[in-house]
């Protein structure tokens, strides 16, 4: 059972996401920005009252609970706050009124968004290890991939869930397992069982963590250790007639611990880089020192309709087919010749890479060639470009300042300022737009941001507006990252009362 926490002042609403969540047994919880987060599944947070301006909280969960997802309540149609939540870390929005079955797939699809990111940074540290042992073996990527030939590839199995543990092999969506090849017989309990640990091979899983992910409810370890030892003994003798025994370990008084004997652990890295390659969207290839692509592996290529033997032989300009990136291909790969790991962005038919470049090395620690590294994005640019229309079509003013200029600015600061875009970003001292007796209590400001120190949600002052008006706005600031470095986003709204 999921346990949902909501962040609200408004009584009305937070009895009402209670009954509504607790009709389809999630557990609710009533929390505040100081609460501990640790067993929280996501967190519903309220922005209706805050006028988009304060999404500083939602900054801070992020910061001390980073997986857990947050979906921000925001009134209907109100575009700025969104746009603001998103930025701050919200995965996700829902708009008041609340409807019972938005409420309840907006937070079904939040929690299991924060299982395709958990599983993304199990994807990139794989990714790493696999980039490392390339460098331990020299960029020769064939002695650490068991039956692989440049001629083929094969196609993943995208249907179903695989884990693969040594010659121990669960696909999860058929509830079938084989060692070796060999179909094992499993009762659907057995299999949920093995299905449980097979998820967390490695760790030992506690009698009650078992019980609780079998049948969703909590009780003490003796009373999950009786009822689940029937089944797990049975799970054992199975895995024994079939030779792998030895995989599922009963650690006394604690839990069981699924894992590869030592025998196996040699061949397992084999099969586990194999079953990495074959199922995540990535493309790894090598290339000599003439860039001649050597060799190339992964699911991305199924992606884009082709298989080695396409691309064996060819350069990585005439893979990537790009005009548009080809100097960056160029660069990058004659970089890696030259001993320099770097990175670039690369369109590919119509997937985007975000691509790792490697040089490769001979036993006499001499260059030899290039490994390169690619993995699909495409979805993340698709979130971020709506994210930027977002920002674009937003009421309010937005700018992005970075090296003490204004390098972004959308059409509502202009209507603000009275400057076009173009000359905004065209001013080499933004401190002229601001009153001259506030200037001071900015630029600490901004020096604060930079500190990470906190900070009030908004700061209000005054602006010179372009036909020499003196104007009040109240702004909010937080420090970001923009085109790959440090920068400070401010979101500005008119403060019209009197002063």
């Amino acid at each position: 059972m999921a346990n949902v926490a909501i962040i609200s002042e408004k009584s009305k609403l937070k009895s009402q996401i209670e009954h509504y969540l607790g009709e389809v047994n999630y557990s609710v919880t009533i929390a505040d920005e100081e609460s501990d987060f640790a067993t929280t599944n996501l967190i519903l947070y309220d922005l209706t009252a805050s006028q988009g301006i304060d999404v500083t909280i939602i900054k801070q969960i992020k910061t001390h609970t980073p997986l857990t997802p947050i979906i921000a309540i925001v009134n209907h149609g109100d575009v700025a706050v969104t746009a603001n939540a998103i930025r701050a870390g919200a995965v996700n929005v829902i708009e008041i009124p609340l409807d019972q079955n938005s409420l309840i797939k907006c937070v079904e699809d939040g929690l299991s968004q924060n299982m395709d990111f958990q599983q993304d940074q199990r994807v990139i540290q794989q990714a790493i290890e696999l980039l490392q042992s390339l460098q331990a073996n020299k960029g020769n990527l064939y002695p650490l991939l068991s039956g692989h030939n440049p001629e083929q590839s094969a196609i993943p199995d995208t249907r179903s869930e695989v884990l693969q543990i040594g010659d121990l092999m669960i696909k999860i969506n058929q509830e079938k397992v084989f060692y070796k090849k060999i179909s094992i017989d499993l009762t659907h309990t057995q299999f949920r069982l093995l299905a449980i640990l097979a998820k967390e091979h490695g760790s030992v899983v506690a009698f009650e963590e078992l019980y609780f992910r079998l049948h969703g409810e909590r009780i003490d370890r003796a009373a999950s250790r009786t009822a689940l030892s029937a089944h797990l003994s049975y799970l054992r003798t199975k895995l024994n007639d079939i030779g792998c025994g030895d995989y599922l370990e009963n650690i006394r008084g604690r839990g069981y611990v699924l894992g590869i004997p030592d025998t196996d652990r040699s061949h397992s890295r084999k099969t586990n880089l194999d079953l990495m390659l074959e199922q995540l969207p990535i493309i790894l290839w090598t290339t000599d020192d003439k860039l001649h692509i050597t060799s190339i592996f992964g699911a991305g290529l199924t992606l884009l309709g082709l298989q080695p033997h396409d691309v064996i032989g060819l350069t990585p300009e005439e893979f990537f087919q790009s005009d548009v990136n080809h100097l960056s291909v160029f660069d990058a790969h004659h970089k890696a010749l030259q001993g320099e790991a770097n990175t670039f962005e690369q369109k590919i038919g119509n997937r985007i890479f975000h691509v790792y470049m490697e040089p490769s090395f001979s036993s006499k620690d001499q260059v030899t060639g290039c490994i390169g590294l690619a993995f699909d994005i495409t979805e993340h640019k698709e979130v971020e470009q709506v994210y930027w229309q977002l920002v674009q079509q937003s009421l309010q003013g937005i700018i992005v300042f970075q090296d003490n200029r204004i390098v972004f600015a959308n059409p509502a600061i202009s209507e603000i300022t009275g400057y076009t875009i173009d000359e905004l970003i065209s001013i080499e001292d933004p401190g002229q737009l601001i009153y001259s007796d506030d200037q001071s209590k900015v630029y600490e400001n901004i020096q604060k941001h930079l500190a990470g120190e906190e900070m009030p949600s908004f700061v209000e002052f005054r602006i010179i507006h372009k036909d020499s008006s003196i104007r009040w706005i109240a702004q909010s600031a937080f420090v970001t990252t923009f085109r790959g470095r440090p920068a400070i986003q401010t979101s500005a709204i008119y403060w019209p009362q009197e002063k």
